[in-house]
């Protein structure tokens, strides 16, 4: 059923709207060029768990788009959608699963300074995974900052990024 007319058909169905069957489908090719509609995809609740394993299929060719994802509030800076902001968090998460080259991190080190605390844990906990060479101590300071304004699931994320930073100081 993998043939270049079934990704083509998938390709047009996605384009005129996300279903999670088409995207689940789409990420079974692991073809590059689904990256922009399932990145569009994460934004959106029935179709997020799809688009992730979609992205995990494609591995280290998704990384580029992904941090480009990560990084790209919209509509813009001002006054982002709440499912721009998941978009963003599945798209870091994404990148500690693939694997992060250390000196990359740099490019999404700004997020620290992000007004949202799940996206301030995720690329700490990034910076943690990736072996970034980051200011430890700046990234212990923004966990203490934003832990008292998390769920309890992200505060467990927060120390675990945390307990692995210290972890990594006595070795």
């Amino acid at each position: 059923w993998k043939t270049p007319e079934v990704f083509r058909a998938l390709m047009e169905m996605i384009r005129r709207r996300l279903l999670p069957g088409v995207v689940e489908a789409l990420g079974q090719f692991a073809n590059v060029e689904a990256i922009p509609h399932l990145d569009r995809a994460l934004e959106d609740d029935m179709c997020r768990e799809a688009a992730e394993e979609a992205f995990r299929r494609l591995g280290e060719r998704a990384r580029e788009p992904l941090l480009l994802s990560a990084l790209t509030p919209l509509p813009g800076t001002l006054e982002e959608r709440p499912s721009s902001l998941r978009r963003r968090r599945s798209a870091l998460s994404l990148l500690a699963e693939i694997g992060l080259p250390g000196e990359q991190w740099r490019r999404l080190e700004a997020l620290l300074d992000a007004s949202d605390p799940a996206l301030v844990i995720g690329v700490a906990w990034l910076a943690v995974v990736s072996r970034a060479g980051a200011d430890q101590n700046r990234l212990a300071q923004r966990l203490v900052e934003v832990l008292p304004a998390v769920a309890w699931d992200l505060r467990q994320d927060a120390e675990r990024s945390e307990e692995r930073r210290v972890g990594r100081e006595c070795r």
